[in-house]
């Protein structure tokens, strides 16, 4: 069961930023139509079948891009393509599908303004001088790299921050949970402070 989910998220989070991208198009090519959609007329049958496709459909893509020979020919097909190449490139990063299928990218909470806080996803991890402004040739402490703030409805369409790892808090879900967060604009944005944890300074 944990293998299928597994593979159902792998695909859930690669079709995320399409998925959004397809709605919000959807939303604004029906508003310029005028055009309403009366559920009510549906069946419940066809409902079923039409759910029990995308299901299946969100599970397949989640196999084929949990293998790296499948991600390789994406990769070749589309990385002479202008635009394209770009969002295939990181989609299909051999690096990223598979470190998001281990589920070990964390989310992290840090002041980002005097009067804010924001969440964001770390992706790496440095060992950088302790103090950039003052002593570049310092100690070396650990530092990490994080996407943030996260810019609705995509989560990873955010700037790269690097952040001293003793200065943010992590908050105990992973970049699946951001990914969700952020793709419903922060309805169902919780946080468990019992959860939350801080690295501590060397």
């Amino acid at each position: 069961m944990r293998q299928i989910w597994s593979i159902f998220k792998t695909g859930l989070l690669a079709l995320i930023p399409i998925l959004v991208l397809a709605i919000l198009l959807g939303w604004i090519w029906s508003g310029i139509r005028a055009v309403s959609l009366d559920f009510t007329s549906i069946p419940p049958l066809n409902w079923a079948i039409n759910t029990a496709t995308v299901l299946a459909a969100v599970f397949a893509i989640g196999w084929l891009i949990g293998r790296r020979w499948f991600r390789a020919i994406i990769l070749k097909v589309c990385s002479n393509v202008p635009i394209v190449s770009i969002v295939t490139n990181f989609l299909f990063n051999h690096e990223y599908i598979e470190r998001v299928a281990k589920g070990d990218l964390p989310e992290v909470l840090f002041r980002h303004t005097n009067e804010s806080w924001t969440i964001g996803t770390v992706t790496n991890e440095l060992k950088l001088p302790e103090d950039l402004d003052a002593d570049a040739s310092g100690p070396l402490v650990d530092w990490v790299v994080i996407l943030a703030p996260p810019t609705a409805p995509l989560s990873v369409a955010a700037p790269v921050h690097l952040r001293k790892k003793s200065t943010v808090i992590y908050t105990g879900r992973l970049i699946r949970d951001t990914a969700l967060s952020v793709a419903s604009f922060g309805l169902n944005f919780q946080l468990d402070p019992k959860k939350f944890s801080r690295a501590k300074p060397v």
